[in-house]
């Protein structure tokens, strides 16, 4: 965990070295796309954020993301059952922060380069709310509990400017590889389980709306 947060504070840092002259923004954002666990009977569900950016700098940013989605695998009455054949459906909740690091805070200005700035790969922590709905078999053995999570993203923003070339909006596509903690995402008790219970991915497209620009100059928050 002390690993995660140092890494953390390393991308802050350097974000923030490259940020000091630049103008900061404030963006509301909301992706929507697929969730899926890595059991060998999982299946894709529907999973959706919504989340708060500010940015010290055009390349840099830090996310406070509340996430949504149903983590499920088999089926409730599924047959035959066993630590690898897991069957639950599992509607969780997250809270988590994270630092972005867009690839412009390392590649300087080039016309042939420049589609690759907008790239980023982030991390960051939070906490994660098993909500098991249904599981097989149904019997005392699981449990609702909440969990450290640690995430790995890598995604593209394509932005769009103002009519005075300030940021408006962006559009995100995004991938994230999620690492529970505990006893994983099944809901069972167990001491020895499987390590895809602890997995989980995320994979999305977004919009975020630059609510207010400071620096230079200023944009007034919620304008249209």
């Amino acid at each position: 965990m002390n690993k995660v947060l140092l890494l953390i504070a390393f991308i802050f840092i350097c974000g923030t070295l490259k940020a000091q002259n630049d103008e900061q923004s404030l963006n509301l954002g909301f992706n929507a796309g697929g969730v899926n666990t890595y059991f060998t009977n999982s299946k894709a569900s529907f999973g959706y954020s919504v989340k708060v950016n500010y940015y010290p700098s055009d390349f840099f940013d830090v996310s406070l993301e509340t996430q949504f989605g149903t983590l499920s695998a088999g089926t409730p009455n599924g047959f035959p059952f066993s630590l690898n054949n897991v069957n639950f459906i599992n509607k969780y909740q997250a809270v988590i922060v994270k630092a972005n690091l867009h690839f412009g805070t390392l590649i300087d200005e080039d016309a042939f380069l420049d589609p690759m700035r907008h790239f980023y790969a982030a991390t960051g922590i939070g906490y994660l709310h098993n909500r098991i709905n249904d599981i097989y078999p149904d019997a005392s053995t699981y449990i609702r509990y909440k969990t450290p999570v640690i995430p790995v993203e890598f995604g593209y923003n394509i932005n769009i400017k103002s009519y005075y070339n300030d940021p408006l909006l962006k559009i995100n596509l995004s991938y994230s590889l999620n690492y529970v903690t505990g006893l994983g995402l099944d809901g069972f008790n167990n001491v020895q389980v499987p390590a895809s219970v602890h997995f989980y991915s995320f994979y999305s497209i977004g919009i975020e709306y630059t609510m207010a620009v400071f620096g230079r100059h200023s944009v007034p928050l919620l304008r249209f």
